[in-house]
This record gives structure tokens, sequence and C-alpha cells, in this order.
């Protein structure tokens, strides 16, 4: 949304760094509050510069979400916001069948991380997320993702 941080970003984002670990930062995307200010909130906090992956904006299923409409609507001041910010359109990361049934039609050409957990995406994408079941001693569960094959994550580091 519009107001809330990760408390362990910066804590976060430091170690990985110092163990030269790519890092970026992602926006959970809200349906309660205006996509300018959300993109606002994640530009001030996130810090992204030079060298960092490309912003990721977050959208998923909720059941008082409104209509497609206002829905493209609003992600697409959000990643216009993102890409006066950056100079390019922040990936998008959403289940396969949100793709499917709400973005592909205005938002085909982004790009994609994927969330499914039962067969890789039959769409284009850059990452895609396989499980939920990862770990990590010290931190716990994770998420597990992949490059895809025939992507170079060179490609998705801001470059200004």
């Amino acid at each position: 949304g519009e107001t809330h941080q990760d408390t362990k970003y910066e804590i976060y984002k430091s170690e990985a760094n110092k163990r030269g670990i790519p890092t970026g930062a992602y926006h959970f995307f809200s349906y309660q509050s205006p996509s300018k200010n959300q993109a606002e909130n994640f530009i001030k906090h996130s810090k992204l510069k030079k060298g960092d992956l490309f912003p990721v904006l977050d959208i998923e299923f909720k059941k008082d979400r409104p209509n497609n409409q206002t829905i493209r609507k609003e992600v697409r001041n959000f990643c216009e916001v993102i890409k006066q910010e950056y100079g390019v359109y922040p990936i998008i990361y959403c289940e396969y069948d949100y793709y499917k049934n709400i973005l592909e039609i205005e938002f085909g050409d982004f790009n994609y991380w994927i969330s499914d957990l039962y067969r890789e995406p039959r769409c284009e994408y850059v990452f895609w997320q396989y499980t939920e079941q990862g770990e990590v001693i010290g931190i716990g569960k994770i998420d597990n993702n992949k490059l895809n094959k025939n992507k170079n994550l060179s490609d998705y580091i801001l470059k200004k």
C-alpha cells in the first residue's frame, strides 16, 4: 500500500550486498489506496539505484478487489510512475491465472515473475516461483524461484 515498509529491508539488503547477491525491492499492491501514492511510497523507501534489480510489483488475488478494468488502470498508473523514476517498467509478480485473466490483455509485453506451484508457466517470464517450501537456515521457509534459462539476469539490472 501507501504506508507499509518492511522493517528488515535495509538489513537484508545490506547483508545480501556484502555477499555479492543482487538485490532489489518489491511492492505488494493494495486495492485500498491510490496506485500513484503506492508508487511514491515504494520509491521513497526502496532507494533503488544503478546496479540493483528492476523494481517488482506484486499483485495478488483478493476477494475484495475492484473490477478488472479498474485494476488495469491502477496498475498502469503505478507502472508509469515507476518508469518515470527508474527508466524501466517494474517486473510484475503474480500467479499465472492472474496474468492470464486480468493482465495479459493490456500488459502482455511486460516482464513477469510468475508464481505457478504446479508447472512451468505457459507464458513468457523472467522468473518462476516454483515452490513456497524452500528453507534457509536462520530464516526459515522461503519461496524458491528460477531465472528463465533463456534470460540473462544482467538484462534486469538498473542502468541509471
